[in-house]
């Protein structure tokens, strides 16, 4: 746990598989970085790591797929995002509550499922 009692490690075990995400605060407490991994039973784990970019006004503008550990599928011919990973999911618009409405979903890893369950 971090100083203000947010999770930095969660597990869970089954009898098929594992499954683990590590979790990095900035200095505003807003998470920066996501660590996940599955792993069935007897096989290799697969991880996924993503990284929180915020906007100015702190809310959040852009998911970053850092690193993974499957192949990843096959280029569409669309730009990454200009850092290091390529973009995961990025905002487009928002309403004024500041509430995303339309968000630019990119073609999807072989991983989605790890990084969103």
């Amino acid at each position: 746990m971090t100083p203000y009692q947010r999770p930095v490690l969660l597990t869970e075990s089954n009898n098929w598989a594992n499954f683990s995400q590590r979790l990095g605060y900035d200095t505003l407490g807003r998470l920066a970085s996501d660590q996940r991994s599955a792993a069935a039973t007897g096989a290799t784990a697969q991880t996924v790591s993503l990284q929180h970019r915020y906007a100015a006004n702190g809310m959040l503008s852009e998911l970053v797929e850092m690193s993974s550990s499957s192949p990843s599928p096959p280029s569409t011919g669309s730009g990454g995002s200009g850092g290091s990973g390529h973009s995961f999911w990025k905002l487009k618009a928002e309403n004024a509550r500041g509430q995303c409405y339309k968000p630019e979903e990119k073609p999807r890893s072989k991983l989605y499922y790890v990084a969103t369950h």
